[in-house]
């Protein structure tokens, strides 16, 4: 360490030149003038101090006469050409016209007070302005005269189409004012969207509040979050009715319930007007991480449509106006910025979404006049994003109803039943609401209607032969809707060689006497079948059971027969004297249970000889019951020459109808 001596004498010696010159400032080292020491600690912080100063001081200056890259000078005054605002966004079919020139903007240029702001086609523009109000134009759209004067709200005109205004962020208390030919709207603190067409203006409010006047300022009244408000050529604003809910699609799960309101699955959907174009597919789940989702709300957002290009959807849907809201998500986030949504050949901004996390965005409502029965929809956007749901909104009046979505779940497709059926008819709605009613048909014939839910008749007395039914749902608007057909066969209970066969669900539970003792034994059965493979019942058929099996026997031959029987779980066999059930007497029993062919276990499984007549109509009757596993009944027989039959063949059998 240097001295302290030193040290002293270092800071208060002479003030030392560069070491690159001499004292006067001429001459360069080696010149063969001595060369300087090495500055001192003392001078290089006064020197490093004046740095500092200077530096502050050019800082300042280029604060004052400088404008950074990017940032957005104050409104200007009306008529001059100061910075307005500038360009967030612009496609090629978006202008800029100042002057009488129409220029094609491009991101971060600046826009300048008095300029006009112009879309076509598939144009898009969104403006920010130095306030921090938000614009967006988009479709065939015109917005005239973009000014703004000391101490008040820019204005502007809009001439036609639609502009989307987002002044919730607006600074100085000043956002956006807004006219047309028949309004006049004050932006204040909201997030609306404004429609100028030929014959009414119309304001829709998603977010704070608006003001909604005439043209000339006067009848103004306050439009909040969710109001729709409108001013025609002639008359005051008012408030249009409010949108009611008329479909929602999950486009990725099942049937949800959102907001309390049903939607439908993606498979139903397209049973009732959805359609997919342009290689949009229903893509593999993937769950996406989103705090306080209830059940529904998670089952939507897990799955969706994707597509290599735009994802694109088709919904049939009657005219009139809707507010259209979708779903967005990607597990990698998303940017709103980077997604654009079009109805109906209109170019949207998505902007800020209303709702959502950096993985799921619920965008819109977007307010769209369907006048071809069709919906039209497209979503851009990364290629991991997915379109999870759409939720549909009529505002005012439709001409006709929504197409409803309808299906037969019971009977099943390819069902058989017996002539003496009355056949149960349910439909699957996805929701009953807004259902007036449901008409079953078997052909051209109608057979069951149903005006309340669940929708669900009977068809009585269902004539044999093939059927081919089809339910037309008919909405409360009028509108219908016809299921695809479900065929089946109903069975004349009169087919010759056949046994009738009846069951009831829930019933003895393998025990003969309880089931003797139900009663439901002495009502109508659970269904019926016929047996048409002899005396042989179906195995396997179901658990907690009971039937019964009645017919007629025609012996082949005249002489003496033994029976014998195997059933699962109890059973017996009644032979009759004669054709009538009075004359029917026990025969056979097993009073457990056997295997399927197990005709030795009780002694009670055979009968002693019965002689019988040839040809002559004997009635016959078995019961069983079963209670779980396997369940089975068959009766067999010995004819008088010795031969062994098991079961009882169908051509001794002949059919019998209650």
């Amino acid at each position: 360490m240097k001295p302290d001596s030193d040290r002293r004498r270092s800071r208060s010696g002479p003030r030392r030149s560069h070491p690159d010159h001499d004292d006067d400032g001429g001459t360069p080292q080696g010149s063969g003038r001595h060369r300087h020491p090495p500055r001192s600690p003392g001078l290089s912080y006064a020197a490093l101090i004046a740095l500092v100063v200077v530096a502050v001081g050019v800082a300042a200056l280029v604060c004052l006469f400088v404008k950074p890259v990017g940032s957005l000078a104050p409104i200007a005054a009306a008529g001059d050409e100061s910075e307005l605002g500038r360009v967030k966004r612009s496609s090629r079919d978006a202008h800029i016209i100042l002057g009488g020139v129409a220029a094609n903007p491009r991101p971060g240029e600046a826009v300048a007070s008095g300029a006009s702001l112009q879309t076509t086609a598939d144009g898009l523009l969104s403006v920010t302005l130095g306030n921090q109000t938000q614009l967006d134009l988009s479709g065939e759209t015109m917005l005239e005269a973009l000014t703004a004067s000391p101490g008040r709200a820019p204005t502007a005109r809009l001439t036609r189409g639609t502009v989307a205004i987002d002044a919730t962020h607006a600074t100085g208390g000043r956002s956006l004012v807004v006219t047309t030919a028949f309004a006049r709207i004050d932006a204040a603190s909201g997030t609306c969207q404004v429609v100028a067409a030929a014959d009414r203006t119309r304001v829709a409010v998603t977010h704070g509040s608006i003001t909604l006047a005439k043209a000339n300022g006067q009848q103004a009244m306050p439009l909040v979050a969710g109001q729709h408000g409108s001013v025609g050529d002639s008359g005051d604003p008012v408030i249009e009715v409010a949108s009611r809910f008329v479909r929602g699609v999950n486009f990725g799960g099942d049937a949800v319930m959102i907001a309390g309101d049903h939607w439908l699955s993606h498979r139903q959907a397209l049973k009732a007007g959805l359609e997919l174009t342009g290689g949009t597919q229903v893509a593999a789940p993937r769950p996406i991480k989103a705090p306080g989702l209830d059940f529904d709300m998670k089952s939507l957002l897990d799955a969706g449509l994707t597509a290599s290009g735009p994802i694109r959807i088709f919904q049939q849907a009657p005219n009139g106006d809707y507010d259209v809201i979708l779903y967005i998500t990607d597990p990698g986030g998303i940017d709103p910025a980077a997604v654009t949504v079009n109805i109906l050949n209109r170019t949207i901004p998505t902007g800020d979404s209303s709702a959502g996390s950096d993985t799921w965005k619920r965008l819109g409502p977007y307010r769209c006049s369907v006048k071809d029965h069709r919906l039209d929809i497209a979503v851009t956007g990364a290629r991991t994003l997915e379109l999870s749901g759409m939720a549909l909104f009529s505002v005012g009046a439709l001409e006709g109803g929504f197409p409803a979505y309808g299906t037969i779940t019971v009977p099943g497709d390819h069902a058989t039943f017996v002539s003496l059926d009355d056949i149960p008819l349910a439909v699957d709605l996805g929701t009953t609401g807004g259902i007036a009613k449901v008409a079953y048909a078997n052909g051209s014939t109608v057979v069951a209607e149903a005006s309340k839910p669940p929708f669900s008749a009977t068809w009585t007395h269902p004539p044999p032969g093939a059927y081919n039914l089809v339910a037309t749902v008919t909405t409360t608007d009028g509108a219908t809707t016809r299921t695809a057909a479900v065929s089946g066969m109903v069975e004349d209970a009169k087919k010759p060689n056949t046994l009738l066969y009846e069951y009831w669900d829930a019933m003895g539970d393998g025990s003969l006497a309880k089931m003797r003792a139900d009663p439901r034994f002495a009502q109508p059965p659970s269904g019926y079948r016929l047996l048409k493979d002899g005396f042989c019942a179906p195995t396997d058929f179901r658990d907690h059971f009971g039937a019964r099996i009645r017919g007629y026997l025609i012996p082949p031959a005249d002489g003496a027969y033994i029976f014998c029987m195997v059933s699962d779980d109890a059973g017996e066999f009644s032979l009759g004297t004669d054709d009538k059930p009075a004359s029917k007497r026990l025969i056979t029993s097993v009073p457990e249970y056997t295997g399927y062919d197990e005709w030795s276990k009780y002694p009670t499984q055979s009968s002693a000889p019965v002689t019988l007549v040839k040809g002559r109509r004997y009635y016959i009757e078995a019961l069983y019951s079963d209670g779980v596993y396997g369940d089975i009944l068959k009766v067999g027989w010995t004819l008088p020459d010795g031969t062994l039959q098991r079961p009882i063949p169908a051509a001794c059998l002949a059919p019998f109808a209650p």
